[in-house]
């Protein structure tokens, strides 16, 4: 099977690597091409180190499985190219971010037990190098998790499960070790594609207490420097990697690695003679590069452990390669001692040395990655983040926080939360809450990038509420409720969280514009709710600045509207009059800290006078004049007001200069109106027909014969209006004309507009209404007609269907058929209900009406 055209261009890439190994490497390249392998995966050893070093993963996995599908495999060769693959997959989740790397480990994991499971009866002794990968992954979990223990916010916890996944690890190389003495006693001593040789078995359990050695001693550094725990843990370690040393050969490789092993254990446990004796020993051994780099790293460590920074400076100052060859252990044990100078200097207070080191170590995090990937690019920052971090300081935490930084262009986003939160803890526990804030939001911002927005408002909120005094707090609080609002549409749930967050955010801050917004949204929900007062309370504490302050002042007439539909006589006989607070309220909008009317008016200050003009015309006693002259005063400035406000204040003017007698001056405006367009013309007729709703009687019917002049005059320049425009424009002038006494002329058009429209609920209602403004015997009767027709057009009990059984009920009384209206509600009282309580209380007070 062919290699996709992504894996031949990567594979080449790995050609002038390989070029220089040997001239095997190009003959397997080209087979690897091919799609077509025949010899078995220890023959490409070297292939598959090398694309893993180059971090080729997918690759060598696809490399492995693809051999893995050929049919004409022995059972040895399946269980070599099993290890390839299980190994393949562990290094690869080394170098991925922490939020992949567990499934990848996992699928390593699964890779092995699958094979061990099928394999177990045929080829019992070839699932041990298999289990021996899956084992060495689990170690590789827990001395990674160790190592991210270290710079974690809960380090206990963590370290705690770096402590539980190195011990089954080292469970399952016990059990590993038992099962080769088991095969041991059943073995060859010959090699066969069918199952493992005796030596290759011992070989196996040498690797075995090699790596069981490591487990322990990453064992014992997860308990705390100096405790029993972590000593017997060591003395285990040293205990394992020390068994194999009698049965092995001098010129064994093990050797080496298991006396390395010892050296640093002895390191640890800060036994300085033995592991000076190893050190020297391997010194005068003929190692090859790669070993000899490890052993000087070694070296750095012993001189690092013993404090002696001088020495190890001299001892760096080598060559950092030998033949060519680099190691990340020694780049590693170069950042140790860089991280160890930089403390110095800091405790010393060299301030020029500080920022030496400080930068090197910052260059040799770096660099590390650049040189050896992203497994030990992960190791160095982490060193970095365990120094930077225990020592809190502004200079540290701008290192932190570049850390940070890196993770996140490196999409290591979790890693990137991890040592955000870190350094914000660090910041806040030294008092730095400017920096704690700006890393907080920088977490919560990758926890969004991330898709859980749950968890990304509730970063915010925490962060804005537990550095509420820092003055991109409220900012912060309120972006989390904006996020709440762009999801909560039906959701019960998000609504009452929004709501509650809104609450919270007037409690905890008390200006600026977040402030606004949330009076502006929770003065919107009170006022859904029919709470007005408390609408009010919030919109007038909204500032002028408020980029929707216009819309505020809109919302605060509507609310003051329905107050007003809800006063009764002796409410409104109370001194001062009721209107007082709002007619007070848009005069501050509109005048000066001295008291002077403004002389910049701009859209707010005109909106304001808009409606202050609607409510002081209610008052018992208007002052025309000064409604008049505020509105014309209004209409000046430098900005121009557009033309829908202006049609708006010129109609107040209107009234405000009929009521006075300047029939001359309102008759300008009028006409000045008719140059406008036509949607002005039928503006102009609804605000007056707004006004006159709540006008005085005298004031009402001159705006009813202000209106039919209007229509009179206007009317033969309409033009080709639109049907629903011509349909406004008639139901006005019928309104108009009942309004001023001319009940034929206004019920006939009325009667024709509704026979015209049977079909629209809200003509037939409207006539209705019409009707009951009539004490006519006859205007009553047909009131009883329309109100049925209303009626049927409403699903029962629903607000609409009561209206209209109310209006029967009231009609009846009206025409003295009290009987009648009373046996209605009793009959509705007994099928339907009489409504809510609202309702229930207006059935009752119609049934108590003398």
């Amino acid at each position: 099977m062919g290699i996709e055209i992504r894996y031949e261009k990567a594979l080449r890439s790995v050609w002038l690597f390989l070029i220089r190994k040997s001239s095997l490497a190009i003959l397997l390249l080209s087979i690897v091409l091919s799609g077509q392998v025949c010899a078995g995966p220890g023959e490409e050893t070297q292939l598959l180190s090398g694309l893993r070093k180059r971090g080729l993963f997918e690759i060598a996995e696809y490399h492995c499985r693809n051999q893995l599908g050929r049919e004409d495999l022995t059972p040895r060769e399946r269980m070599q190219w099993t290890v390839e693959m299980v190994r393949t997959m562990a290094q690869e989740a080394l170098n991925l971010p922490v939020d992949q790397r567990v499934v990848v480990w996992n699928r390593a994991v699964d890779t092995a037990t699958r094979y061990i499971t099928a394999h177990a009866v045929q080829a019992k002794s070839f699932t041990i190098p298999v289990a021996t990968q899956a084992a060495l992954a689990l170690a590789k979990q827990g001395e990674f998790l160790r190592l991210e223990a270290v710079v974690a916010r809960n380090p206990t916890t963590e370290m705690q499960g770096a402590r539980d996944k190195l011990r089954v690890a080292a469970k399952e190389l016990n059990e590993l070790v038992q099962e080769v003495d088991v095969q041991l006693t059943m073995a060859t001593s010959t090699a066969t594609d069918e199952a493992l040789s005796q030596q290759e078995l011992i070989s196996i359990k040498q690797r075995l207490s090699f790596y069981l050695g490591s487990v322990y001693r990453n064992q014992a550094v997860t308990y705390p420097r100096g405790s029993g725990d972590r000593v017997a843990a060591m003395q285990r370690a040293i205990s394992a990697l020390k068994k194999p040393l009698s049965q092995l050969a001098a010129e064994d490789s093990l050797v080496v690695d298991i006396q390395i092993g010892l050296i640093g254990c002895h390191r640890e446990l800060g036994q300085w003679p033995a592991a000076v004796g190893l050190l020297e020993l391997l010194q005068k051994s003929t190692l090859e590069p790669s070993l000899q780099l490890r052993l000087r790293s070694e070296q750095v460590r012993l001189l690092l452990a013993q404090q002696d920074l001088q020495k190890c400076v001299l001892l760096l100052e080598g060559p950092r390669s030998v033949s060519g060859v680099t190691s990340p252990e020694l780049d590693l044990a170069r950042l140790d001692t860089y991280i160890s100078l930089w403390h110095q200097a800091s405790v010393e207070k060299s301030e020029e040395q500080r920022k030496r080191w400080e930068e090197l170590t910052v260059a040799a995090v770096t660099a590390i990655e650049q040189e050896h990937g992203e497994y030990w690019g992960r190791r160095a920052e982490l060193r970095l983040l365990e120094h930077a971090g225990s020592h809190g300081v502004p200079s540290n935490l701008d290192v932190l926080e570049r850390t940070a930084d890196e993770l996140y262009r490196k999409e290591n986003f979790t890693d990137a939360v991890k040592a955000y939160d870190q350094t914000a803890d660090l910041a806040l526990a030294g008092g730095f809450d400017e920096i704690a804030l700006k890393l907080s939001y920088k977490a919560a911002l990758v926890v969004q990038q991330q898709g859980d927005l749950d968890e990304f408002i509730n970063r915010l909120v925490t962060l804005a509420l537990r550095l509420r005094k820092q003055p991109p707090a409220a900012t912060i609080h309120m972006l989390a409720i904006r996020n709440i609002a762009a999801v909560m549409k039906d959701d019960a749930q998000r609504q009452l969280q929004f709501r509650q967050l809104l609450e919270e955010h007037l409690q905890f801050f008390t200006a600026g514009t977040t402030v606004d917004q949330a009076r502006v949204w929770l003065g919107a929900l009170v006022q859904r709710e029919g709470k007005w007062d408390e609408a009010l309370a919030l919109y007038v504490q909204v500032t002028t600045t408020h980029p929707q302050f216009i819309d505020v002042l809109q919302q605060l007439q509507l609310c003051w509207d329905q107050k007003w539909v809800a006063y009764d006589a002796v409410e409104l006989a109370q001194q001062p009059h009721p209107l007082i607070a709002v007619i007070d309220y848009c005069k501050s909008l509109m005048t000066t800290d001295d008291g002077q009317w403004l002389k910049l008016w701009d859209p707010v200050s005109r909106q304001a006078a808009l409606v202050y003009g609607r409510f002081a015309l209610r008052l018992p006693q208007p002052k025309y004049d000064e409604i008049e002259a505020i509105l014309a005063l209004a209409a000046h400035g430098e900005m121009k007001p557009d033309g829908k406000w202006l049609a708006a204040a010129n109609t107040l003017r209107i009234v405000a200069l009929v009521a006075q007698g300047r029939g001359a001056q309102a008759g300008e405006l009028i006409q000045a109106l008719g140059e406008s367009s036509p949607q002005r013309w039928l503006e102009m007729l609804q605000e007056l027909a707004a006004i006159a709703e709540t006008a005085p009687m005298n004031v009402q019917q001159q705006i009813a014969k202000l209106q039919l002049d209007t229509i009179s005059e206007l009317q033969g320049k309409l033009g080709d209006v639109n049907v629903e425009y011509r349909l406004q424009w008639d139901l006005l002038q019928a309104d108009a004309s009942i309004m001023l006494g001319n009940a034929k002329s206004g019920y006939e058009l009325y009667a024709r507009i509704a026979n015209r429209n049977l079909k629209r609920g809200d003509i037939q209602q409207r006539y209705a209404e019409a009707l009951l403004l009539s004490h006519a015997e006859v205007h009553l009767r047909e009131a009883l007609v329309q109100w049925r027709r209303v009626l049927v057009g409403h699903r029962p009990r629903t607000d609409q269907w009561y209206a209209a059984k109310f209006a029967l009920a009231e009609t009846y009384i009206r025409l003295d058929e009290r009987e009648e209206a009373h046996q209605r509600i009793r009959y509705l009282k007994a099928t339907s209900g009489l409504g809510n309580a609202t309702w229930t209380k207006k059935f009752q007070e119609l049934l108590n009406r003398e």
